[in-house]
């Protein structure tokens, strides 16, 4: 079964956009894993980030983020959501590939 992980940043609108995608992987057979899985789960073929831009520190834990996923997870392919991700997708979508992502896809 294929599996994710998913990150918020930011305030109890991205939480709930973040269980709302959750739900929606999900429902297309994906398993939700956690930061914290014993290896035996896998490693996740999907990343998911919900960013947050509205104070330059909530904007740096993102990028961090983003380049951590990355570091982590290199065969991942990595989805950039949330208002960072509206603000500056372009920029957002080159960090992740130059940290060395498998994919992005900022929406």
């Amino acid at each position: 079964m294929r599996r994710f992980l998913a990150t918020t940043i930011g305030c109890k609108v991205n939480q709930y956009d973040t269980e709302a995608a959750a739900g929606y992987l999900e429902s297309l057979g994906l398993r939700r894993i956690q930061p914290d899985s014993p290896p035996a789960d896998g490693p996740p073929e999907l990343v998911v980030i919900n960013t947050c831009c509205v104070t330059a520190a909530a904007a740096a834990k993102g990028r961090r983020a983003i380049r951590r996923a990355v570091r982590r997870h290199p065969d991942a392919r990595v989805l950039i959501l949330g208002c960072a991700a509206t603000n500056e997708p372009e920029s957002l979508r080159r960090l992740a590939l130059e940290a060395g992502a498998a994919g992005v896809h900022v929406a």
